[in-house]
C-alpha cells in the first residue's frame, strides 16, 4: 500500500507508549533497587564502611581482651593464645583492605577518608607491634615487663587507633545519612519524574487517540455521507479534501465509482435520447467500461438493436428525418423502397424526392408544415409514381407523424417520421376488379336480348 499514515499513527502512539513504559520502569526499578540495598545494608559505598570499622574495633578489643587473660594466665596455653591474636590481626587487615579496595572501586582513592584509612593502617601496624611485643613477654614469663608495655606503649597506641576509629565512623554515618537522604531525595524526584512521566504519556496518548480517531472521523463521516448521497442518485461525489491514508483511498475510490456511475448514465441518457431523436442506429461508446459498467452499456446497445431487427422485419417502410429534413434513420424494407426511386441513403434531397414522385402539391404542403417548428399535422396519404413496373405505376400509402420532445410542447420538434406501404398489388388487383364490372355491366345491357 502507498499510504499507510493511520497505521504509521496508531504504531507511533504504541511505540511512545512502549517506550515511556520502559523508562517509567527502569527508573522505578533502578530507585527501588538503590533504597533497597541501602535499608536492608547492602550497599558499598554507604553501609559497608561501618560493617568494615565496627569488625576492626571488635577485633582490636578482642586482641587486647587475651593478652590481658595469658598475662594473668601466667604463660599458660600460650600458644593457643597467640594463634588467636593473630587471628584478630590477620582480621583487622582484610577489613582495612577491603575498606580501601571498596574506597577505590568507587572512585574514593582521592579523599580523605581514603587518606585516613591508609593512616589507620600505619596505626594499626605499630599497635599490633606492641601487641606482638607484650605476647612475646608473657610468653617468657615475664608478667611485670609484659604488664607495663601494655600499660606504657600497647594500650596509648590502641586509643589512638580508636580514636582515628571514631573519628572515620563518625564520617562515614555523616555519609550515609548524606547518602540516604540523597537517595531519599532522588527517590522522592524520581517518583515525581515518573508521575509526570506518566502524565505526559497519558495526554500524549489522549492527544494521538483524539487526533488519530478525529482524522478516521472525519473521513468516515465524509465517506457516510458520499455514500448516502449516492445511494439517494446523487454521484456528484468529489473527493476533495480528503486525507492522504487508507481512508482518504476509501473515499477517493467512492469518488471513482461515482463518476463512473454517472458516466455511464450520461453515455445512456446520451444514446437514448438520440434514439428518441429519430437516431435508432446511435450505439453508446463502450470502449471506456469495464466489468458491470461495460454490461450497463451493452444491454442498452443490444436493446437498441434488438428493437432496429424488429423493424428490419416490418413489411412497411420506415424512416426518420431530423427537423431539417436529412435522413437520419430507415428501416430495412425503407431502403429497399429508395430505389425505387432511385436514391441512396446519403442522399440529401431523399424525403423532397419521395414526395415530389407523388406528383401532389397538397402533400407537399402538408409536408412542410410539419417542418416548419412544428405546426403541420401528422396525415396520410395515397399516391402512384410516375415509374412504371410491370407497365404499370407503383402506389404507395405515405404516412408523415411529427416526434416532438415533450407531449404538451409541439414546438420542439425532434423528428418526423414518414411510414411507406407498398399497395401496388393491392391497388392493381382493385383496378383489375373495377374493369370487369365496368365490363359485366356494359355486357348485360348490350347482350340480353341475344340471351
Amino acid at each position: 500500500m502507498k499510504n499507510v499514515k493511520i497505521r504509521v499513527k496508531m504504531l507511533a502512539s504504541f511505540a511512545v507508549a512502549i517506550i515511556a513504559a520502559f523508562l517509567i520502569g527502569m527508573c522505578g526499578f533502578l530507585n527501588i533497587a538503590r533504597m533497597n540495598n541501602i535499608i536492608s545494608g547492602n550497599d558499598v559505598v554507604i553501609v559497608r564502611p561501618l560493617v568494615y570499622l565496627n569488625r576492626i574495633t571488635f577485633d582490636i578489643g578482642q586482641t587486647e581482651l587475651l593478652v590481658r587473660d595469658a598475662i594473668i594466665a601466667g604463660g599458660e596455653n600460650q600458644d593457643d593464645v597467640y594463634g588467636a591474636i593473630q587471628d584478630h590481626q590477620e582480621d583487622i587487615r582484610k577489613q582495612i583492605n577491603n575498606y580501601l579496595a571498596g574506597l577505590y572501586d568507587n572512585g574514593y582513592e582521592d579523599t580523605p577518608e581514603y587518606a585516613g584509612i591508609s593512616g589507620l593502617s600505619v596505626r594499626v601496624s605499630e599497635w599490633s607491634t606492641e601487641i606482638d611485643n607484650v605476647a612475646r613477654l608473657s610468653a617468657n614469663g615475664q608478667t611485670a615487663a609484659a604488664l607495663s608495655r601494655l600499660h606504657d606503649a600497647a594500650l596509648p597506641k590502641s586509643a589512638e587507633v580508636n580514636a582515628l576509629l571514631n573519628r572515620l565512623v563518625e564520617i562515614n554515618e555523616r555519609e550515609a545519612f548524606d547518602s540516604r537522604q540523597s537517595a531519599y531525595n532522588s527517590y522522592i524526584l524520581s517518583v515525581v519524574l515518573i508521575g509526570g512521566l506518566f502524565v505526559l504519556v497519558a495526554v500524549s496518548l489522549v492527544v494521538f487517540g483524539r487526533a488519530i480517531t478525529g482524522s478516521i472521523s472525519r473521513s468516515v463521516g465524509s465517506i457516510i455521507a458520499a455514500a448516502e448521497a449516492l445511494a439517494d442518485g446523487d454521484t456528484g461525489i468529489s473527493a476533495d479534501g480528503l486525507p492522504d491514508d487508507e481512508m482518504g483511498q476509501i473515499g477517493r475510490a467512492l469518488a471513482r465509482v461515482a463518476d463512473s456511475i454517472a458516466d455511464a448514465i450520461a453515455d445512456n441518457y446520451a444514446v437514448l435520447s438520440d434514439a428518441g431523436a429519430g437516431y435508432l442506429d446511435a450505439r453508446a461508446d463502450v470502449s471506456k467500461y469495464k466489468g458491470d459498467y461495460l454490461k450497463i452499456l451493452q444491454s442498452v446497445n443490444m436493446t437498441l438493436q434488438t428493437f432496429c431487427r424488429h423493424l428490419d422485419i416490418v413489411p412497411a417502410g420506415i424512416s426518420f428525418f431530423d427537423p431539417s429534413g436529412a435522413f437520419i434513420y430507415g428501416n430495412k424494407a425503407m431502403i429497399g423502397y429508395l430505389s425505387y426511386f432511385d436514391l441512396q441513403r446519403g442522399d440529401g434531397w431523399m424525403l423532397s424526392s419521395i414526395l415530389a414522385a407523388s406528383g401532389s402539391e397538397a402533400i407537399r404542403k402538408k409536408a412542410a408544415a410539419l417542418f416548419n417548428n412544428g405546426r403541420g399535422e401528422a396525415f396520410s396519404e395515397i399516391f402512384t409514381t410516375d415509374k412504371e413496373g410491370g407497365g404499370k405505376p407503383y402506389a404507395f400509402t405515405v404516412s408523415l407523424h411529427p416526434v416532438y420532445g415533450e407531449q404538451t410542447d409541439r414546438r420542439c420538434l425532434t423528428c418526423v417520421m414518414l411510414t411507406m406501404v407498398d399497395i401496388t398489388d393491392v391497388t392493381r388487383a382493385k383496378s383489375d376488379a373495377e374493369r370487369a364490372n365496368r365490363a359485366k355491366t356494359e355486357f348485360l345491357p348490350r347482350d340480353t336480348h341475344l340471351l
